[in-house]
């Protein structure tokens, strides 16, 4: 890494021409940001795991990972739409850039890399499981 200023020099510098924000707008944004981000309004929304059982025939542990997972996905939809439209300001404020060829070929060769471990410890599982005659092969 570098000096402190040449780290401070890669963060984004708000647009100049971005429209202010009062302060009290933009406290009640992050207010309701981290309130979502910790879960607290939905940590579960009631039935909605029963829901998912009965209606698309999912067992109760994959519904209830699904209805865990809800809070999440709202989050990552809600949270640049509240920076946007509730701000006012860029994603670039909350380091949402676009990324470049070699951020994305990594993200890539990680994303790729992953997979390749799951497979390969699965295969191994399932070996020394059938080596030692335990579970249904």
């Amino acid at each position: 890494m570098g000096p402190p200023d040449q780290l401070y020099a890669m963060t984004p510098e708000p647009a100049g021409d971005a429209p202010s924000v009062s302060p009290r707008r933009a406290r009640s944004a992050l207010f309701v940001c981290l309130a979502f981000g910790f879960g607290i309004p939905i940590l579960r929304v009631p039935g909605l795991t029963a829901f998912l059982s009965h209606a698309f025939g999912l067992t109760p542990i994959v519904a209830w990972g699904i209805a865990g997972n809800a809070n999440k996905l709202f989050l990552l939809l809600f949270t640049p739409l509240a920076v946007v439209w509730w701000e006012r300001r860029s994603l670039a404020s909350i380091g949402l850039l676009r990324p470049t060829a070699a951020e994305a070929g990594l993200g890539l060769g990680i994303f790729l890399l992953t997979e390749l471990a799951m497979l390969i410890a699965s295969v191994v599982i399932h070996l020394i499981v059938a080596k030692h005659g335990g579970g249904a092969t």
